[in-house]
């Protein structure tokens, strides 16, 4: 028991919680908080964070229910005693933390307004905690942010392992759920994002994820030979920077893709831009169709028809590989390019 804690986590009035005895900072109704003498715990999804007094507080806790009433530190009661407890603290963990779409879309916009916070700089902060690095992306990220390698905490809990953390002082930001918010607050930071190297330009790209594990376009060979017709690059975003596929994107006329992270990329498109998002019958969401509207992108869906991939007996209707129609989506490209094909 050396190596464990005891806590009796307070759970009775969840849903009156409030934030407001810890809010500093309040910037455009969202905030930035310095909590003493907390603690954060984690099981590799989850991220809950407990007062002094080892109240959860929920507003603030990285789980999928705002309330936090199926909060699953609930049903922990022994925690692994942590080694050293650590000063002056901020929070860059995120939920889905090895998704290039929550990076981009939640952890940048906190990091913009700690930038634009009065009362907490960037420069003084002596730690910052993230979840596991094992993505290339996530590093380019912290070294774009010149966040030297020492100031930094993993916050590496797994279901078979988890976490807690004891800080002296947490430095939070608001979970940010709008759009158009986090759209605006990542648009301040893509300068960081400027390419040393130019890279050639395509003003029609696919983004194909023939790469991934899921969401392939079964037939895509078929489909590529449509899309060269009409002078399309085929691109593998996970062989390209983040600089690299600003560029890309910022400079393209028009984007298609089967729905997936890499589209996240679409923040760096320029007004009017074309995009045709792909999806499965069983799948469809509303992320990009939403952020295409914040930039103003001229948007729209294809739905091809989802095939369970040979290698998975009951998978989640969002990792279905997609069969297309070849002819109706020729047809659907033209009308949306308004060109002639190049050859016959």
């Amino acid at each position: 028991m050396n190596n464990q804690l005891i806590i009796k986590i307070q759970k009775d009035s969840l849903k009156e919680i409030s934030m407001k005895k810890y809010k500093h900072e309040i910037l455009n109704e969202l905030f930035i908080t310095k909590i003493p003498n907390a603690k954060i715990w984690s099981n590799g999804l989850a991220i809950s964070i407990l007062d002094e007094k080892n109240q959860l507080l929920p507003e603030i806790s990285g789980y999928f229910c705002k309330n936090g009433v199926n909060d699953p530190i609930l049903k922990e009661k022994i925690f692994p005693k942590t080694q050293q407890k650590y000063i002056n603290v901020v929070l860059f963990a995120v939920k889905g933390n090895h998704g290039y779409y929550h990076w981009m879309m939640d952890l940048l916009p906190k990091i913009q307004l700690l930038k634009e916070s009065k009362k907490f700089n960037l420069n003084d902060i002596d730690y910052f905690l993230f979840n596991n690095l094992n993505k290339k992306f996530q590093i380019e990220i912290i070294e774009y942010l010149n966040i030297p390698k020492e100031k930094i905490i993993q916050l590496s809990g797994s279901k078979k392992k988890k976490i807690l953390f004891e800080l002296e002082d947490l430095i939070i930001i608001s979970n940010i759920y709008d759009i158009k918010s986090k759209c605006n607050l990542v648009k301040k930071n893509l300068l960081m994002f400027n390419n040393k190297n130019h890279f050639k330009i395509y003003k029609n790209i696919y983004i194909s994820r023939n790469k991934s594990r899921c969401r392939r376009i079964i037939n895509e060979k078929e489909l590529i030979e449509i899309l060269k017709k009409f002078n399309f690059k085929i691109l593998y975003l996970e062989e390209l920077t983040i600089a690299q596929q600003k560029e890309l994107f910022y400079n393209s006329k028009i984007v298609i893709g089967p729905h997936g992270a890499r589209l996240t990329n679409l923040i760096f498109c320029k007004k009017n831009t074309k995009v045709i998002e792909i999806f499965s019958e069983n799948y469809t969401l509303n992320i990009y169709e939403e952020m295409s509207k914040v930039c103003k992108l001229k948007y729209s869906a294809f739905i091809g028809k989802g095939i369970v991939p040979k290698n998975k007996k009951i998978p989640h209707c969002g990792r279905e590989d997609i069969l297309i129609d070849l002819d109706l989506f020729e047809k659907r490209l033209k009308q949306i390019i308004k060109i002639k094909c190049t050859t016959q």
